[in-house]
């Protein structure tokens, strides 16, 4: 943002599949038309003016829109069966890298569901499950409330009553009905309809009502 500043710029145009709308004086972050790409996860902590100074012109296309368009505009055509999810892993060693990954995942809906791309493990038999990776977090169910940091709401600066949400953790494709309740300047509380695993401090949570994000925080 502060280059883009300095270089004269009005806007930044980010990759992310998000959608950002304009009602009244607020901006409104919503998911994604194309809700398996959906990315709004990764920007719930931007405030008011740094969503003034964005764009995030794929979330309003489909992904064949995008391929299309890009194949109109001279790009050859990536081959989605050799797509690979993982940036931050070096080489094709995705196995090793997420055995000492220290910054574990925190929550896994199905410990069978597989993490890694299936060309690099391509039989199942040599497929790694969540449960043998991170078993730490497939233990017993014991977690029914939580309470988050470093919080942020978009449509709103402050939750000023209890509000019924959908709850995601992180990146993860699992939404979780809950009642939040802002608690204090800089934490609010959740309070589940079901039990999940324990979480570990640090973990993201994003909140949401339908299509709209309307902040999220930190477990505490």
């Amino acid at each position: 943002m502060n280059v883009m500043t300095v270089l004269g710029y009005d806007k930044l145009a980010t990759g992310h599949f998000a959608r950002l709308e304009k009602s009244g004086d607020r901006y409104i972050l919503k998911k994604a038309k194309e809700l398996r790409f959906d990315q709004t996860h990764s920007l719930y902590m931007l405030t008011q003016d740094k969503l003034a100074h964005c764009a995030f012109p794929l979330g309003y296309l489909s992904s064949e829109e995008i391929m299309n368009t890009a194949l109109e505009n001279g790009f050859f055509e990536i081959s989605r069966k050799s797509e690979h999810r993982f940036c931050f892993a070096s080489g094709d060693d995705c196995a090793y890298y997420f055995k000492n990954f220290e910054k574990r995942k925190a929550f896994l809906e199905d410990p069978d569901y597989s993490v890694f791309p299936r060309d690099l493990l391509p039989t199942p038999e040599t497929r790694l499950r969540a449960a043998d990776i991170f078993p730490e977090v497939t233990g017993e169910l014991s977690v029914s409330s939580v309470f988050a940091e470093n919080i942020n709401f978009i449509p709103f600066d402050t939750l000023s009553s209890p509000m019924s949400v959908n709850v995601k953790f992180g990146s993860g494709c699992v939404y979780f009905p809950a009642i939040a309740e802002q608690t204090a300047e800089d934490e609010f509380h959740l309070e589940f309809f079901s039990l999940l695993p324990k979480l570990k401090k640090g973990q993201s949570v994003i909140l949401y009502d339908g299509e709209i994000v309307i902040g999220g925080g930190t477990v505490k």
